[in-house]
């Protein structure tokens, strides 16, 4: 967030003017897409790149059923 500064600055330490806060001239826009996630097969990408994002993107846990692979070099276990 930038801060704009308009008026004079007496001696006495004094602001004489307006204050302003915003975007300091940036031309950013608002990301409205999905803001919850659920780990998938597929990679997902949201889209926020130069967006501000004005919500908690939220990432849901691994569903349970999910299956856990693992190679022991001989066999594939699914568990």
């Amino acid at each position: 967030m930038a801060c704009t500064l308009d008026g004079e600055l007496l001696l006495q330490s004094v602001f004489d003017g307006e204050l302003g806060f915003g975007s300091g001239g940036s031309e950013h826009g608002e990301y409205t897409g999905k803001t919850e996630v659920t780990p998938s097969r597929e990679t997902q990408i949201l889209n926020t790149a130069g967006l501000v994002v004005n919500k908690n993107i939220k990432v849901n846990p691994i569903p349970s059923n999910y299956g856990k692979i693992t190679w022991n070099g001989s066999y594939i276990l699914v568990s």
